[in-house]
């Protein structure tokens, strides 16, 4: 979508957007989007959902601002799961990665030129000695694949491996995951993979938050999660330059996703990561795209400076998502996914995007014709609504004039006009 200059966006405009993509409208108000059983995948980057989650069948998308409670039919269950991450996994499980992809093909030792028969009448050249070959100093390594080198196909069941030992090393007591999981890491870490680093920055970030908070400062200065951050990042910035997908865009969000969870804020890390992510939103699942949506509006809740400065790399994303956003069916979205959303979109620094309105109008206009869902989540969208008149006024002011004009009646365009309750301001 293109960039705009206004003072104010105008509900002309969002409706003239929006009548390209009306409201789905469900059967029912219970269309949430169901899970799927995930498969428990070595190479997946979520490959196994916890024990109490595993049960759970066809149970609604978890939401990160939610209450924590899943409906599996007519029950409603109390579980602690991570905010968003245990969703289901793709069918197709994406294929881990090399370290080294240049590795497939190696190279060959050339062959020795053949000698061409001597002349009996060519005068025969004095040996001379060979110079002494100068030995290989201790702390250089040879250039390049040697014979003790591992193939891809070895580096790649390698990395299968490794990505399954994290995710048993994930399904100890909690109290102990935390120490096995950075054992582990420090013990491998010059062999991970972007799947590998995303897998276990996950894990860890779920360990953590599973305490209740306790300890995350002093994990996020873990001197063994600092290197992973910034393998993370140098793989990032190698799928910027070379495209080699040394990098997948759905790890982008997971370790963004992870490094927010663990109050880890690095400018420098964030914006390599959204813009590969931007630039692979395509491949990312819904989910995995709100997910990195929360992570940016964590850091800029928590650090309002570097959320300024990542103001562009925002911007970019935000550009990137609305064309596929509008491709989804959002009536198959659970509401708390769709409210994550709009927090996420409330807490971005200000910006002059058409797409911002749109996406923040469209959902809206989604959740008002969802009331009987909204009950439960009154509180969340009012603190969302609050967020969104304080930081983007302008946007607000539209989306209240055009979900008025559309559904008047509906619980949204009551709650838009509501002022939080006190456990609900910042």
């Amino acid at each position: 979508m293109a960039t705009v200059d206004r003072k104010e966006i105008g509900s002309v405009p969002l409706k003239t957007v929006l009548r390209q993509f009306p409201i789905e409208q469900s059967e029912s108000s219970s269309s949430d989007g169901q899970l799927a059983s995930a498969s428990d995948s070595e190479v997946s980057t979520d490959a196994s959902p916890s024990a109490d989650y595993t049960a759970v069948k066809n149970a609604d998308a978890y939401f990160v601002f939610g209450s924590g409670m899943i409906r599996s039919g007519s029950e409603v269950q109390k579980i602690q799961l991570p905010p968003g991450l245990d969703l289901p996994i793709p069918a197709k499980p994406r294929p881990i990665l090399g370290t080294y992809p240049n590795l497939a093909e190696m190279p060959r030792a050339s062959p020795v030129a053949s000698m061409g028969p001597m002349s009996p009448m060519a005068p025969m050249t004095p040996m001379v000695p060979a110079a002494a070959v100068p030995p290989i100093a201790p702390d250089h390594a040879p250039v390049g694949p040697t014979l003790m080198s591992p193939t891809a196909a070895q580096m790649d069941a390698m990395q299968k491996r490794l990505n399954q030992q994290i995710v048993e090393a994930a399904k100890v007591p909690k109290a102990e995951a935390g120490a096995k999981l950075l054992a582990l890491a420090e013990e491998n870490i010059d062999k991970m993979n972007a799947v590998n680093l995303s897998t276990a920055l996950h894990r860890l970030a779920r360990a953590w938050t599973n305490k209740q908070g306790k300890g995350q400062k002093s994990l996020a200065r873990h001197p063994v999660v600092s290197r992973m951050v910034d393998l993370a990042e140098n793989f990032a910035e190698r799928e910027l330059q070379n495209r080699d997908n040394s990098m997948p865009a759905n790890c982008c969000t997971i370790i963004a996703w992870s490094c927010s969870s663990l109050s880890f804020f690095r400018s420098s890390l964030f914006a390599v990561l959204v813009k590969v992510a931007s630039r692979g939103v395509e491949e990312c699942q819904s989910f995995e795209i709100t997910n990195l949506m929360w992570a940016l509006a964590e850091l800029c809740r928590r650090r309002p400076q570097m959320g300024k400065e990542l103001s562009l790399s925002i911007q970019e994303l935000v550009l990137a998502t609305a064309p596929v956003f509008m491709k989804w069916q959002l009536h198959t979205l659970n509401v708390r996914v769709l409210t994550s959303a709009l927090m996420s979109l409330a807490f971005f620094p200000p910006m002059d995007l058409l797409a911002h309105g749109v996406l923040i109008a469209k959902i809206v206009l989604e959740l008002a014709v969802r009331d009987e869902e909204l009950a439960s989540e009154n509180q969340v969208v009012v603190a969302a609504f609050q967020t969104l008149s304080r930081n983007h006024s302008s946007v607000y002011r539209d989306v209240l004039r055009l979900c008025q004009q559309t559904f008047p009646q509906s619980a949204a365009h009551r709650l838009m006009k509501s002022r939080p309750s006190n456990k609900t301001r910042k």
